[in-house]
Parts: structure tokens; C-alpha cells; sequence
């Protein structure tokens, strides 16, 4: 195709618009209307088109041409991470954020600001990385600081992988493909959305970890093993199976040894002293029910399952069908170049086991259980593309190798993430900005619930205890004593607040609040204060605290 431009653009214009055209086609159609044939038709197309680019720019592109492309390219890579930032921050703002978990976490920093043992949540889950968040707490006490930290650390993450694929394959156009699909990926963007997560810091933190390696600096090497493991518990098995991955693929003997006794040390601290300690009688990981106990809990227990029931463990991976899906969408999403180097697929088995073995949100493409496997797919892309960039035979089909990963990475994260990914996210113009796709119906607080809910917000009086809604409670500015997530029937705050425009939380069933919120009406131990735009405000008859609002108001 040298020198044949605008036969060139035809046939890219072609291929760009095969995805829009079947997603658009597809709609409602019960046979192309499976995502199953979308994935293929992207994977088809993308391939397609990847060969053709790298073939043409190989003859025709001029190398004076190459430094303003990659300006451009890198500019429109910043913008997005901007987007993102940005529609992050409107989101939390307009109270669309799911905020799942932010009060939980809200607590924790702040008992640890407090140096304060947070017991509660280390009874659930093991996260010291939230040391460092803490001094923020001595400046201010602000849920909003751990969505904002959140988004900026894992946004950032765009830095170790730009110089990994640098330093590693001496190509910034697949290093700006590669953040690309990073920060395109649903997955993780949902995460961003769900809630604050101290997992969803583990990308950036991995990535580090990484590039340290590569450059041969061992302590910084280590202080990001450390840092990593400090994340979460389940990091351990993760640093494990890298470990493992050093010692026999890498040849790294003394660093992988070093980092498996790493990964066992925090293994054994974290399930036999942290959790069995902050367990009221001992019970330990909690968390092991959501994974089979036919055979006990804990990794015995599913080592024993995969081994006596090989055939349930299979099925187990693959149903309900949401877990097929959430394969292909973590995978396809970086154009699966990691399989091109078997032995990369290693290093992503932990995190991949904890999706497929759990269930429910869990095992689904997104919130803050995609953020570990993020990582390590990453990690295993680039250590696949090193050793497939080397190979005479893939030199030969493709002809300039690394303009056809590049073009395949941009092809496959864009098409599969801005058509059937987190739509809320999405560039596509018609796409609904709340926290979570909800079908067709737009759940978007009106500027005018808003104002008034803030105004709400103001009157109650700082010292009052409040329940509230997940979104509500980052906005509401006292100490964490006196809030509580999502209104019960036991419920005993001095007031309810609830605002029926904002989306529901994906753990909240609207139905029950809905009637929980018709029997506090009816109920002699709440008066309803508040009932406007969408908000409802009760306070308990006998509490002292008041606001400037009255009923009727």
C-alpha cells in the first residue's frame, strides 16, 4: 500500500467503524446481540487493522514525521487521564459516586491519625499501607481526601509504565498504547467510581515495584515489595506466584527467593496472627466463605477442592456466564498479548483465581476486585511483548512489530471498553455520567435537588448524629461517631437523610429503603422535617438538636 494514502484512510476508516456499527446493529438482535460475537469482531478487526498500519507506516511514514506524531498521540493520552480525574471529581461532587466503603475507610485512617488500633477493620482486611494517608487526617479530617488520593495514585501509575516500556522495549508509541489501556480499562474505572479502596492503589504501587527491577535497583526493589504487600492481605499470594515467576523463568535466584520469603512472612502475619487476634473468638479470615469449604477454609481447603474435584473447580471458573465475560474484558482489553508468552500468564493466576473462584460483584468485570488483577496483566503484557519482540518468526508475519502491538493495544482497549465496559466512563457521546450503567434511564440529580440537599446538609447541626445514604455521608462534615451508612429499622440517629434522586448504590435494594423510609413516616419515634426535590429529612422526636427546616418547607 506505499504510497496510496487515501486508499489507506479508506480502508482504516473501515475498520475503525466495524465495532460502532455492530455494537449499533447488534442492539437487540438475540443471536449478534451476544458481547461474545462483539469481542470476536473486535479481535478480528483489530488485528486486521494493526497489520495494515504497520505495514503502511513502515512505507510511507517519514522519521520526521515520528516526534510530532507521538506529541500528539501523548497529548490526547494526558487529556483522557484528565477526563478521567475530572469526571471522577464531578462525579463525587454531584453525589453520583457510589462512595461505597468510604465511611468504612474514613473511620480506619482516622483512628490511625489518632493512633488509634482500628480493630473493626482489621478484623476484615489487613491494609497498613494506610499509614501514609493518615498525617493527611492531622490537616483535615475529610472523606473526600481518600477518593481524591485514590484517583491521583492510580491515575499516576501512567509514569512506571511509560519508563518500563522505555527502558524495556525502546518504544513510547506501545508506552502510550499501554497507559492507554490502562486508564481505559472498565475494570478499574468502575473501581474509581465504586468507592475508596486501599487495593485500587496496588496498580501504581506493583508498577513501581516493576520498574525497579528492571533498573537493577534492589533496595528500592524491596521497599516496593514491602509497600505492596502493605496494600492488602491478599497481595501475598500474588508476591508468591512473582516470586515463583523470578525464580524459574527470569533466572532471578537470590531476588525471587528473597521475595517469596517476603510473600510467606506476610502470609503467615496477616491469616495466623492479624486476622485470628481481631476475630472475636478466633475465627480468623472471614472472607474465606465466599470460596468453596467443602474440604475446609483457607488454601488448604481449596487446594484440596481443586484436587478432589477438578471437574467442579473448571465449572466453577466458568458459571455463571458473567465470569467468561469478565475473562475476556480483563484480557482482551490489553489485545491478550500476555498469552503470546505463556509463561506470563503465571504471574496473573492469583488475582485471576480470586475473580473466577468468588461470586456476585466479586467475579464481575469491575469495582475495586479488578485492581490487583489490573497490575499484574500489565506485568505480564510487557514481559510477554519482551520476549515476543524477539522472535524472527512474529518479525516476519507482522513486519514492524512494535507499530502493530501499539496499534492493536489503542484498537482493543478503546473498542472494548468505550462499547461494553463501564459505560458511565465512556466517550461515546450518548454515554449517562453516573456512577454505574443503569440501562436507559438517567438517574442524574438535578442541579436544583443538589443545592437544595447541600442547603439540607448545612442546617443539621455538627455535634447531631446522622444516617445517611453511601454518597450523603463523604459530604456530611463531623466525626465519624456520629454517622452511619445506609438508614435501618433499628435505626437511632438524631436524623435520616435521604435523597431519592441520587442513583442507588449497587449493595442498596431501593425497594426496602423505600419502605423503611414510608415506616419512619408512619412511626412515632421520627418526625419528618424535610420533604422536598427529592429530599427527605427526619429527625427523632426527642433528640435536642434542630434545624432551620419545618415540615412543609
Amino acid at each position: 500500500m506505499k504510497n496510496k494514502p487515501v486508499i489507506f484512510w479508506i480502508v482504516i476508516t473501515f475498520f475503525l467503524a466495524i465495532p460502532y456499527l455492530y455494537f449499533y446493529i447488534s442492539r437487540g438482535d438475540p443471536i449478534f446481540g451476544n458481547e461474545m460475537f462483539s469481542y470476536l469482531t473486535i479481535i478480528i478487526s483489530g488485528v486486521s487493522f494493526s497489520l495494515l498500519v504497520s505495514k503502511f507506516l513502515k512505507a510511507n511514514f517519514h522519521s520526521d514525521h515520528k516526534g510530532p506524531a507521538l506529541i500528539i498521540y501523548s497529548s490526547a493520552v494526558f487529556l483522557y487521564s484528565c477526563f478521567l480525574f475530572l469526571i471522577m471529581v464531578s462525579n463525587y461532587n454531584r453525589m453520583v459516586s457510589q462512595s461505597i466503603d468510604v465511611n468504612h475507610y474514613h473511620i480506619q485512617v482516622w483512628q490511625l491519625s489518632e493512633f488509634t488500633v482500628p480493630s473493626y477493620n482489621w478484623s476484615q482486611h489487613f491494609e497498613p499501607i494506610l499509614f501514609f494517608v493518615a498525617p493527611l487526617y492531622w490537616l483535615f479530617k475529610n472523606p473526600g481526601i481518600l477518593m481524591l488520593i485514590q484517583a491521583i495514585v492510580f491515575i499516576s501509575g501512567a509514569i512506571p509504565i511509560y519508563k518500563i516500556v522505555k527502558k524495556t522495549l525502546s518504544s513510547r508509541f506501545i508506552g502510550l498504547s499501554l497507559i492507554f489501556a490502562y486508564l481505559a480499562f472498565g475494570g478499574t474505572q468502575f473501581g474509581i467510581a465504586y468507592g475508596f479502596h486501599p487495593i485500587m492503589l496496588f496498580p501504581t504501587v506493583f508498577l513501581w515495584m516493576y520498574y525497579f527491577f528492571i533498573e537493577k535497583k534492589i533496595k528500592l526493589y524491596f521497599l516496593f515489595v514491602l509497600l505492596s504487600l502493605m496494600v492488602k492481605e491478599e497481595v501475598s499470594f500474588i508476591m508468591f506466584f512473582w516470586s515463583i515467576y523470578l525464580i524459574l523463568f527470569k533466572k532471578e535466584r537470590l531476588v525471587g527467593g528473597v521475595t517469596l520469603i517476603a510473600s510467606v512472612a506476610w502470609y503467615i502475619l496477616c491469616f495466623h496472627f492479624i486476622f485470628p487476634v481481631f476475630n472475636p473468638g478466633g475465627s480468623g479470615f472471614g472472607y474465606w466463605g465466599q470460596y468453596s469449604q467443602e474440604y475446609g477454609t483457607g488454601i488448604l481447603g481449596l487446594l484440596l477442592f481443586v484436587v478432589r474435584e477438578p471437574l467442579e473447580f473448571l465449572k466453577t471458573l466458568i458459571t455463571p456466564s458473567y465470569k467468561i465475560d469478565t475473562f475476556i474484558q480483563s484480557f482482551g482489553s490489553f489485545g491478550f498479548l500476555l498469552f503470546l508468552y505463556p509463561p506470563a500468564f503465571f504471574i496473573v493466576i492469583p488475582s485471576l483465581m480470586e475473580k473466577l473462584l468468588s461470586s456476585g460483584i466479586a467475579a464481575v468485570n469491575g469495582t475495586h476486585y479488578s485492581a490487583a488483577l489490573t497490575g499484574v496483566t500489565i506485568v505480564a503484557t510487557i514481559e510477554s511483548m519482551k520476549k515476543v519482540l524477539k522472535k524472527k518468526f512474529f518479525i516476519k508475519i507482522v513486519e514492524h512489530p512494535t507499530l502493530f502491538m501499539g496499534s492493536l493495544l489503542f484498537y482493543c482497549a478503546f473498542f472494548f471498553n468505550i462499547l461494553y465496559s463501564f459505560y458511565a466512563f465512556s466517550l461515546l457521546p450518548t454515554a449517562q455520567r453516573t456512577g454505574y450503567p443503569v440501562g436507559n434511564v438517567s438517574v442524574e440529580p438535578s442541579d436544583k435537588n443538589l443545592l437544595f440537599l447541600s442547603q439540607v446538609i448545612d442546617s443539621i447541626p455538627k455535634q447531631a448524629s446522622v444516617a445517611a445514604q453511601y454518597q450523603i455521608i463523604p459530604h456530611m462534615n463531623r466525626h465519624y461517631n456520629l454517622l452511619e451508612d445506609i438508614p435501618d429499622s433499628e435505626e437511632n440517629a438524631d436524623f435520616v437523610l435521604v435523597d431519592t434522586q441520587l442513583p442507588p448504590p449497587v449493595l442498596t435494594n431501593t425497594e426496602i429503603l423505600n419502605k423503611y423510609l414510608d415506616d419512619l413516616d408512619k412511626s412515632e419515634k421520627y418526625e419528618l422535617i424535610v420533604n422536598n426535590l427529592g429530599v427527605v429529612l427526619f429527625k427523632r422526636v426527642d433528640s435536642q438538636f434542630n434545624t432551620s427546616f419545618y415540615r412543609g418547607q
